[in-house]
């Protein structure tokens, strides 16, 4: 626990990781892309994932919320997130977040859920205008 930046002690203190939310539609759009171009080499490759959380207490979910950030998590919403790692980061995250909400008598609900890039293809979002498929197949363009 104390490796993963969760220990008990840091429950009680503020923890000052940056928010990689960006509120401009181009900005979050480029860094969905970025987020899913990263490369992984083939003895580690990356696994990709959504996070998602129902937790009430908010000092702790916010404490999840900058740990899932500082772990290369990047935050879709309030309370989901999608991460691209190697597997023994998906494991270690996934193994810490049970040890949290192992931590307090509490009736929340953490979901961890791997995904393949074929299924983010096919993801349909409703509601707010950002276009995920742009993400997963950027265009090609030539700039003259």
């Amino acid at each position: 626990m104390r490796a993963s930046g969760l220990a008990t002690d840091q429950f009680q203190g503020a923890m000052s990781t940056p928010d990689r939310t960006h509120s401009d539609l181009g900005a979050r759009v480029k860094l969905i892309i970025e987020f899913l171009s990263t490369k992984r080499d083939n003895t580690n490759p990356g696994m990709l994932f959504f996070v998602m959380y129902d937790i009430e207490d908010h000092k702790i979910r916010g404490h999840v919320a900058k740990y899932l950030i500082r772990n290369g998590c990047l935050r879709m919403q309030k309370s989901v997130f999608m991460g691209n790692v190697p597997h023994k980061k998906y494991r270690e995250i996934a193994d810490t977040l049970e040890e949290v909400n192992a931590m307090y008598s509490n009736g929340d609900s953490i979901l961890v859920l791997p995904v393949t890039r074929e299924t983010i293809a096919q993801l349909q979002v409703i509601g707010k205008d950002l276009n995920y498929k742009m993400a997963t197949e950027p265009p090609n363009v030539l700039i003259i």
